[in-house]
Formats: C-alpha cells, sequence, structure tokens
C-alpha cells in the first residue's frame, strides 16, 4: 500500500522557467526556484490472469504531457527541463505532442507532426477547441488544473503541480488503478500488446500510445535569435495512438475488478526504429479526463 512507501527528500537545485513562444531576453528565461524530490520505494506484485503473469505496481506515475512546436527556442528548453528536472526525480510518463495546426508548428521540418496532437489538446480541454490558440510549449500534468490552469508554459508553476499531484498520491491511503503491459513480438513488424487493468469493478477507458525516443529535429530559434538548433534529439514523441481513436476504448473490469485488452500493432511501412520505441498505457474514468494512472513498455528489447 502507499502507506508503506518510504519517503527520502532532498533539493532539485534548480527550476527553469521556459515561457511560451515569443521574443523574450534570454535573460528572462530563467528564473531560480526549488521544490522537493521525492524517491519512493513502490510494492511490486505479480497479477495472474488466464495463464498470463503482469508485474504491477501501487505507484501512481504522472502524465506528463509536452505539446510543442518547432518555431521556438523554448520549445526544445521545455523539454530539456522535463528530462532533466521532472522524470528523473518523479515516477512519470513523459509523451511530447508535436502540433500539427498551431502556427508556430504547421511548417515542422521533420515531418514528426502527431495526426492526433491537435484532438487529444482539446479533449483535454473538455472538448473546446484551443489547439490553433495554444501557446508552446504547453504542459499538462495528468491533466488536471493548476490555479485554474490545465496547460502551463511556466516550470515554476509545473513544479508545484508535480509535487502537488505526486504527494497526492504519496500520502494518501489510495491505491491507484493498476497497470501492467506485456508486449510481445509476432514478428519484424507486429506485436502482440496485452494490458492488464486492475481496480474495481467497473468501466474505465484505456488508451494505447506509441512513442520514440532518438528522433532529430531542427528547432527555428525566436526572431530575436535568428537561425535553428540543429540536431536536436526529442525525447517520446507520440507517433501513434494504437487502440483506435485519442478517445481510447472503454473497458469492462470483471467481478474481481480486473480486464486484461488484447491489442495487435503493425508498424509496417512505419519507418519507427522499435528499439527507441515504448508503448504508453493511460487509464480515466468513461469521460473524465483527469488520469488516474498510466505505465510504458518497451515495444522491442
Amino acid at each position: 500500500m502507499l502507506k508503506e512507501h518510504i519517503l527520502f527528500a532532498s533539493a532539485l537545485t534548480t527550476l527553469f522557467t521556459v515561457c511560451a513562444c515569443g521574443d523574450i531576453d534570454e535573460a528572462d528565461r530563467i528564473v531560480e526556484g526549488a521544490t522537493d524530490r521525492y524517491d519512493v520505494v513502490p510494492k511490486e506484485m505479480t497479477i495472474d490472469v488466464d495463464g498470463e503473469s503482469f508485474t504491477v505496481t501501487d505507484q501512481h506515475r504522472l502524465l506528463i504531457t509536452d505539446f510543442t512546436g518547432w518555431s521556438c527556442v523554448n520549445c526544445p528548453a521545455m523539454a530539456d527541463y522535463l528530462t532533466g528536472k521532472v522524470t528523473p526525480n518523479y515516477a512519470s510518463v513523459l509523451v511530447s505532442l508535436h502540433m500539427t495546426t498551431n502556427s508556430f508548428s504547421a511548417n515542422h521540418r521533420n515531418g514528426y507532426n502527431c495526426a492526433s496532437a491537435d484532438s487529444i489538446c482539446n479533449w483535454i480541454n473538455g472538448g473546446s477547441a484551443i489547439a490553433t490558440q495554444l501557446s508552446l510549449p504547453s504542459v499538462t500534468i495528468d491533466n488536471v488544473a493548476w490555479n485554474g490552469e490545465v496547460f502551463n508554459s511556466d516550470t515554476i508553476q509545473i513544479g508545484n503541480l508535480v509535487v502537488d499531484r505526486y504527494t497526492h498520491f504519496l500520502l494518501s491511503n489510495e491505491v491507484p488503478v493498476m497497470i501492467g503491459i506485456n508486449v510481445k513480438s509476432v514478428d519484424a513488424d507486429t506485436y502482440d500488446i496485452s494490458t492488464l487493468v486492475s481496480k474495481a469493478p467497473g468501466q474505465l477507458n484505456l488508451k494505447l500510445w506509441l512513442i520514440e525516443e532518438g528522433l532529430i529535429t531542427t528547432y527555428q530559434k525566436s526572431s530575436k535569435s535568428p537561425g535553428f538548433i540543429m540536431n536536436y534529439p526529442n525525447h517520446g514523441i507520440l507517433r501513434q495512438v494504437i487502440n483506435g481513436s485519442y478517445e481510447g476504448q472503454d473497458v469492462t473490469l470483471d467481478d474481481e475488478g480486473q480486464a486484461v485488452v488484447h491489442t495487435r500493432l503493425n508498424i509496417s511501412g512505419k519507418g519507427y526504429v522499435p528499439s527507441n520505441c515504448r508503448v504508453v498505457a493511460i487509464v480515466t474514468a468513461v469521460g473524465n479526463t483527469e488520469v488516474l494512472n498510466c505505465t510504458e513498455a518497451a515495444l522491442a528489447e
């Protein structure tokens, strides 16, 4: 249970403030700040369902979604902040969505825009269209609001939300939805994905996303810093929604509070590098955007 977790407190040395796209002086991009880091020892367990074993933990992992473009020096700065200061210190899954219609990213030079990014963005916003007006970069944490804002471009606010959200689950007796993923290779291009969702009898919604690491893109700097950031290695780019549309699929948990979803993924002709790809599983309540838990598994070992 969560009350069995062991906490070790230490300090993050610096929090960076990264603002959304715009002409911002270099000196204004970094602000000193501090927060806490919590190292957690989760309780790991194995659940067997119909002869298949799934490894799960009782730990809530944060879903960090980074909506990003290409024509702003602050987009890679935000990605560097998230991968340098957040994901190493908090159990989390980072997904980067390269926007398609936003004016700052419509001409993305490397073609890694996500076709579902705008729909996901609008869905998080309660179905109200915001994708084309969203300032980039913008980050959501479990799709919940901080000071009334779901989308945040200021890392001080993001840091506060991360700590609040993380410690909410850490210090409560609430056991989150538990998720386990098994990925088996059928052939060079085909994978069978088994996803266990365990909580209580009823319905939940499951989303399966394929993300890829190591994709190299070119970022255009702002008008005050003309030129380009060349050969930037991106983090966790969303490449494909695996199970249907961005809305995912509703799953019914049995009387024991369990459901196993079987999904086949074919990546033939996609150009993905399997060794750089991971499957991300996200669970929400039906008709709700708040992330109850998420996890990930490598596509190929």
